[in-house]
């Protein structure tokens, strides 16, 4: 059996690779890196060098999709965020190999943050007072309802991309203004606006199926890149029951 794992930069990509391989299932490390902590395991068969997914997510399917095609393989398990595009293009990779991904419908719900904000407020999950203005007169509406300060947020955007934060009227209408100008370049909607919390962050990542929820780890970041808003780079896993009631929902 052979598996094609993509987003091999990622730290938890070598223990996935590992489980893999001591199955004895052949693993191919596939990244926009020439060396990545997947790359690296003395368990994977195989390493592959693709373009960047931020700059180039066409050149990056398509180089995924001509590695399945010459590989023969099993199973595609993506690692990180190229999953969205994979589930978007699911059926041209399903020609080659099965997929192990959720709907692309299912993955949007939680990524999209206005969506996300929406399901919390169905389900009764405590969330910050958000606005989702479309054009500035939407926003100027939307502005009594704010505390400041206020951060805003591009509606797919990962990694502190897209985001920044205004302290006040003047200063979220310039910002609003600008990241909406870059919304539109990449053809999606306004940022999403929100009263910021002050506390320490928590944060949780889950294995699911079919919405019911098989595992969790809820933890804090130690530090994270850029160093705010970014992604966690150090962290510490803590027991936190009510974030467990919370996402059991």
């Amino acid at each position: 059996m052979r598996v094609l794992v993509t987003g091999t930069t990622l730290f938890f990509s070598s223990l996935l690779i590992q489980g893999f391989a001591r199955r004895g299932i052949q693993v191919t490390a596939a990244d926009n890196r020439s060396v990545s902590t997947g790359k690296l395991s003395r368990f994977t068969s195989r390493r592959v060098r693709v373009p960047s997914l931020a700059r180039e997510p066409e050149a990056y399917l398509d180089a995924v999709l001509e590695e399945l095609r010459r590989g023969q393989y099993d199973l595609l398990v993506p690692a990180f965020e190229e999953s969205l595009l994979f589930a978007q293009h699911r059926a041209r990779l399903e020609e080659w190999t099965r997929v192990f991904l959720t709907p692309y419908a299912a993955m949007m719900s939680v990524h999209h943050k206005p969506m996300l904000y929406r399901q919390c407020d169905e389900l009764g999950i405590p969330a910050p007072t958000s606005a989702s203005p479309r054009t500035s007169e939407d926003l100027d509406a939307a502005i009594p309802d704010l505390t400041f300060p206020v951060i805003l947020k591009l509606p797919a955007g990962n990694n502190s991309h897209g985001l920044t934060y205004a302290h006040t009227a003047t200063e979220l209408r310039t910002r609003f203004a600008k990241l909406a100008g870059e919304a539109r370049r990449w053809g999606t909607n306004p940022p999403l606006v929100q009263n910021v919390i002050d506390g320490d962050p928590v944060y949780t990542l889950m294995f699911c199926d079919q919405g019911r929820k098989l595992g969790e780890v809820i933890y804090r970041p130690l530090r994270t890149f850029p160093a705010k808003g970014g992604t966690s780079a150090h962290r510490i896993a803590v027991n936190h029951p009510l974030i467990a009631q919370y996402t059991a929902r």
